[in-house]
């Protein structure tokens, strides 16, 4: 009977470790995953304010000095490229 008690104990004990193990695994991830979702978040906003200068220059509102149309119209492509890259990561992370 005494035996029996303490394995049940014993038991009880390793459960509550795994238990407090898995929820610091899921703490962590969560937090993994918010540091990530931070740095998408600085970078879409680098690459929005890259893309609005490029616009100007494309529409001619902005001196672009000798840079040439067909170099800009690639640039844009790049960025856009990006960007949709960047939004297809954010929505992985929010799925994990």
């Amino acid at each position: 009977a005494e035996s029996s008690r303490r394995r049940r104990r014993k038991l009880e004990k390793e459960t509550k470790q795994l238990i407090k193990q898995e929820e610091l695994k899921r703490l962590h991830k969560a937090q993994a995953i918010q540091r990530q979702l931070e740095e998408l978040e600085e970078r879409q906003r680098a690459l929005e304010t890259f893309g609005v200068k490029l616009e100007r220059k494309l529409r001619g509102e902005s001196d672009s000095g000798s840079q040439d149309e067909t170099q800009m119209l690639h640039e844009w492509f790049e960025l856009v490229l990006e960007k949709n890259r960047l939004m297809r990561y954010e929505s992985e992370l929010l799925i994990m």
